[in-house]
């Protein structure tokens, strides 16, 4: 029966269908728009809509496939040590570190469970729970789990969020210009800009002649890091607030988003300041970075983001959403606010 079901809302529709999560089966979906703090199910065993097991003698003695039964039930809050089904099911899907809870489990006493919007739920979203808040340890269950070679409910949260970890930021990788990807024979450094607000820059060490390649990343020895959709860059388990703000489109792959690795902290050369390199971007997966003049030791080396921060559709949506300027924009939002200041705002 699904949403339909006298336990389900029926205000506010809601259906099973396939999960957005990639190998996550099944999902619950809202049909309509809900509002945070609406009851989207109320289950009990009063009405059979919650069924409820003491221990495993009890379990078995239902004639269940125990293989196929420890796959679906939960613990109870203030019930700790039965198990309960929810009658029908509901396939709700973890809330990892990159996507938003939209739902959370009341069990405020034995026998009943309620579930409730805790944010405002647009139509055609996933509804998500914290699975490491509402899915708690039931000793014996969860026995029954790991003989079979399963992870309990109650850990699995858990170890979803730990694999979200597990890939390497590339604008923390703390390896510098000392990286095989940088120019060695002309040596450079970061350290804070002479811009103000604009955080640390890129810096030559010694007099570095026009046409040199101060660096070069390819996809293939991993000093540069590729994202065909977001769905891909989700899968780092980086935190996306803060992913925004390092990633960079190519010139001949637009679809797609690129990390170098590790970042290159370079600043814009706004109308006040003079470019000294530039990007080639000849082909997919590689990505150059040439001086275009002279520079002088001791020079902070600059960049036209105008010309070499290219859009990525999908990506520039992300920033946006984070209210945050998108990269290929932001020369020229810098350049406009220096026009507008006039020749003031000119630094040496």
């Amino acid at each position: 029966m699904g949403g339909s079901d006298p336990s389900f809302c029926q205000q506010y529709r809601t259906e099973f269908k396939e999960s957005s999560i990639e190998g996550a089966g099944k999902g619950w979906w809202a049909s309509v728009d809900i509002p945070a703090g609406t009851c989207l199910r109320r289950v009990s065993v009063e009405d059979g809509s919650l069924l409820r097991f003491a221990d495993e003698n009890e379990l078995r003695a239902t004639g269940w496939d125990v293989d196929d039964a420890v796959h679906y039930g939960i613990g109870h809050k203030t019930d700790r040590k039965a198990l309960y089904y929810l009658n029908p099911g509901t396939p709700c899907n973890h809330a990892d570190p990159n996507r938003e809870v939209s739902a959370m489990y009341r069990m405020d006493k034995p026998g009943e469970m309620e579930m409730w919007t805790v944010r405002d739920v647009k139509a055609g979203e996933e509804l998500l729970i914290d699975y490491t808040e509402d899915y708690v340890e039931c000793g014996w269950y969860d026995k029954l789990c790991i003989a079979r070679g399963l992870t309990p409910l109650s850990k699995l949260g858990f170890i979803i969020n730990d694999m979200y970890k597990s890939q390497p930021m590339p604008w923390k990788n703390t390896q510098g210009p000392s990286a095989p990807s940088f120019c060695q024979k002309y040596r450079t450094e970061f350290r804070e800009s002479t811009i103000e607000g604009a955080g640390k820059g890129w810096w030559a060490i010694t007099d570095i002649p026009a046409g040199v390649r101060l660096r070069r990343v390819t996809v293939d020895d991993g000093s540069l890091l590729r994202f065909a959709d977001e769905e891909a860059l989700r899968a780092t388990g980086w935190d996306m607030d803060e992913a925004v703000h390092y990633g960079i489109g190519h010139k001949t792959d637009r679809s797609a988003l690129y990390y170098l690795n590790p970042g290159t902290p370079c600043n814009h050369a706004d109308p006040s300041r003079e470019v000294s390199f530039m990007y080639r971007m000849d082909k997919p997966g590689e990505m150059e970075l040439w001086t275009v003049r002279d520079i002088k030791a001791g020079e902070e080396l600059l960049l036209d983001y105008t010309e070499d921060y290219m859009e990525c559709d999908w990506y520039d949506a992300l920033c946006i959403q984070r209210n945050l300027t998108p990269l290929c924009k932001l020369g020229s939002t810098i350049n406009a606010m220096h026009r507008m200041l006039g020749p003031e705002s000119t630094s040496e």
